[in-house]
């Protein structure tokens, strides 16, 4: 099977053990893979269709290595293949508590020497449980950090306890809760234009997927999630204005300041509205 691009790179850390599969987003249709929600068809060619279908119904990879070798498929281009599914979201993985233990001590060995596994993409049908375990998932490192962070500030004398506690207390869940929120929005507006959504999830990315929609469409879409998340923050600011608490007020702007960064036209939702801009269908 040929890629156009070379995915090798997004190819996660696999041990013999892992039972890989397809996403359910995914339809296997003779020669053809289906991605559902997006309304993609990608075109497969022999012999990547036969490990197409070893994953549609679930294979160990130690066992995928064994029919690509016997297919006379390489070693490059199985996890080339791999990988163009872990970017997708189409690819799922099993996985043993001894394999995560092996797959944990392969990372901190090969840590100190920048070689750092790309992570599985974790992929959903959207509904409200999905989109915050999608949510949490991503933001979790900076739910920590900030934690981290905070604790030691508090602890050196750099700021007030007062000051650190509203900063794990308000700030961080505020920060979680606003990334719900605006993914949220996203949702609705596709959900009013009945266009079928996942919602999917690597490391710190965070997003819809859905097929093309009109103008219109896309750009209420792009607008609606960045204007949910500065309207979640409003009332902290006004509060923290009115009552003259510093912290409430920075953390809530700060917080509004992130969500208006994503209407900037270079990356996410300002993207997307560019991208609606160019298209030549008519509002």
């Amino acid at each position: 099977m040929s890629v156009a691009t070379s995915f090798t790179q997004y190819c996660p850390l696999l041990l013999g053990g892992d039972i890989l599969s397809l996403s359910p987003s995914f339809l296997l249709h003779g020669k053809f893979l289906r991605d559902v929600p997006i309304g993609a068809t990608h075109k497969l060619r022999p012999p990547g269709d036969i490990i197409l279908s070893a994953l549609q119904y679930g294979i160990t990879f130690g066992s995928l290595c064994g029919l690509a070798e016997e297919l006379g498929i390489t070693e490059p281009q199985l996890i080339e293949t791999l990988g163009f599914l872990n970017c997708a979201g189409g690819l799922r993985r099993r996985r043993t508590l001894q394999g995560w233990l092996i797959a944990m001590r392969y990372t901190a060995i090969h840590a100190p020497t920048g070689a750092i596994n790309p992570a599985l993409s974790w992929r959903q049908r959207l509904s409200y449980k999905s989109l915050a375990y999608a949510t949490l998932r991503a933001t979790w490192p900076v739910v920590l950090l900030g934690i981290l962070v905070a604790t030691v500030a508090i602890v050196s004398g750099i700021i007030s306890t007062v000051t650190g506690l509203y900063a794990m207390g308000y700030a961080l869940p505020l920060f979680v809760t606003s990334i719900y929120i605006h993914e949220l929005a996203h949702t609705y507006v596709l959900r009013f234009a009945n266009i079928k959504t996942d919602v999917m999830q690597l490391r710190l990315r965070l997003g819809v997927m859905h097929r093309k929609a009109s103008r219109k469409v896309e750009l209420y879409c792009a607008v609606a999630g960045p204007s949910a998340g500065i309207g979640l923050c409003i009332p902290g600011m006004f509060y923290g204005l009115t009552r003259h608490v510093l912290v409430i007020w920075a953390a809530s702007a700060a917080i509004a300041i992130i969500h208006l960064a994503g209407l900037l036209p270079l990356y996410g939702d300002g993207a997307s509205i560019r991208r609606s801009w160019q298209n030549s269908e008519a509002i």
